[in-house]
């Protein structure tokens, strides 16, 4: 027994605290969350952490994160994109970019756009399970917020003219 213990406490002390970006994107998540009941739970709404997808890249030429993450409240959810820039860890944008009965995302890859794989709802889907696949891009608006830009797809050499 006392061996399991002290392999606990070594592990624990061997574990890395967190970096500052870890608590900067922590912190804005937080900030999205909402606690109103600690009776019902499923009146709160809080992050699925499990859902969470990290991903390193640029925006504005900067070295940043884009955070994807999953806010549950009752039967619903909501996708959340995130995108903190490395030197300051401020915030640039936090939009929501999926939800159940509009479509579901996934981060793909983050360097100045960030590019999302979708799936919207189609005729006859059930609501939680879209099926028509899609791409999306997004870049950061002059305005702070994200915007889904078709540019990239039309300056593809693969694009129809």
């Amino acid at each position: 027994m006392p061996t399991h213990f002290l392999l606990a406490v070594l592990l624990i002390l061997a574990a890395p605290p967190p970096s500052a970006l870890d608590k900067a994107i922590d912190a804005q998540i937080k900030s999205k969350e909402r606690v109103v009941s600690t009776k019902f739970e499923s009146l709160n709404r809080l992050e699925a952490r499990e859902f969470r997808k990290i991903v390193h890249g640029k925006m504005e030429r900067e070295p940043a994160v884009a955070v994807q993450y999953t806010l549950e409240e009752s039967l619903n959810w909501t996708l959340r994109l995130a995108i903190i820039r490395k030197r300051d860890l401020r915030t640039l944008a936090d939009e929501r970019i999926g939800a159940k009965g509009w479509r579901s995302a996934q981060l793909e890859s983050f360097d100045g756009w960030v590019t999302l794989k979708t799936f919207s709802y189609g005729i006859g889907d059930p609501l939680g399970n879209p099926s028509v696949p899609g791409e999306t891009h997004l870049s950061l608006g002059e305005d702070g917020r994200l915007e889904e830009d078709d540019s990239r797809i039309q300056c593809s050499p693969l694009a129809p003219n």
